[in-house]
């Protein structure tokens, strides 16, 4: 067996989970305002004083999606999905267990990689391979780590960025978006800057149809973006079911096969293994 080449794979599914975290909660309209294609292009340009702000586009955003009341309602949410990557022939399952506040605890399984978890208790944030073995992430991976394990984290997006700022008007496929950009807040002074995350939503619909990012890794910074799709009404909120996504050279396919809320787990569920408990100092 390669191992470099094994330990590559872990490396990159590894920054699959972190960005399955990033879209796990991206939740959208219904299918005939969906993006039809992956570009995208500059619209007439709207001046500064005709763009709504930021922060009223991200309030009618979660006013579309099902409303701040039906969020309140859910307390956790468990997904089974399966990732491909595109014309290799590869194939991941993935299990997502996320809770109120800031709690995750992702699974991925695969042949090719074996099994990986990741996850977050609220302050600590861990992985686990075949590879690498535990892995406590400190500094600015935490900090990545703990504002994408947030629980609705475009509800509550105002506890992790320190702005939203409405830049301008694009087209994504068929539908006019405006973009707004999402700084996020450091957890740690000492943190090097992150970089913002692009949120395209429909002009007149507010809702979401793309997220871009650049998000830090063991295998340095990787330009991502994502493409929802199939969209589904799951206890009075809007669900993404299906979402393309591009990074690493790569074009990638999650496919979400179920969704469940308020699911009774242990009160314990999210504690750290053992063998991560070990490392924490």
């Amino acid at each position: 067996m390669n191992f470099s080449i094994l330990r590559q794979q872990v490396n990159k599914a590894v920054v699959t989970i972190e960005f399955v975290l990033i879209i796990g909660t991206l939740i959208l309209a219904a299918p005939h305002l969906q993006a039809q294609e992956t570009e995208t292009k500059p619209t007439e340009s709207k001046t500064t004083q005709d763009l709504p702000s930021g922060e009223d586009v991200m309030a009618k955003h979660i006013a579309k999606t099902g409303g701040q009341q039906a969020y309140d309602k859910i307390k956790n949410r468990v997904s089974e999905s399966t990732m491909e990557i595109v014309g290799q022939n590869v194939s991941l399952d993935i299990t997502t267990y996320a809770a109120r506040p800031n709690k995750t605890l992702v699974k991925i399984d695969s042949e090719l990689t074996g099994k990986i978890e990741k996850g977050s208790d609220g302050k600590v944030i861990w992985e686990n391979s075949l590879i690498s073995g535990p892995v406590i992430h400190e500094g600015v991976q935490r900090s990545m780590g703990l504002r994408d394990s947030t629980f609705e984290r475009f509800v509550h997006w105002k506890t992790i960025y320190d702005s939203a700022e409405c830049v301008g008007v694009k087209m994504v496929g068929d539908s006019e978006c405006y973009e707004v950009l999402l700084q996020p807040k450091k957890f740690d002074p000492a943190d090097e800057d992150e970089s913002p995350v692009h949120l395209f939503l429909d002009t007149s619909s507010y809702l979401i149809h793309k997220l871009q990012t650049v998000i830090d890794s063991e295998v340095g910074k990787i330009d991502v973006v994502a493409y929802p799709e199939d969209y589904r009404t799951v206890d009075g909120i809007m669900i993404s079911h299906k979402v393309r996504m591009e990074l690493l050279g790569q074009k990638r396919e999650v496919i979400v096969k179920s969704t469940k809320h308020n699911v009774k787990l242990p009160e314990n569920f999210f504690d750290l293994p053992d063998e991560v408990r070990k490392l924490v100092k």
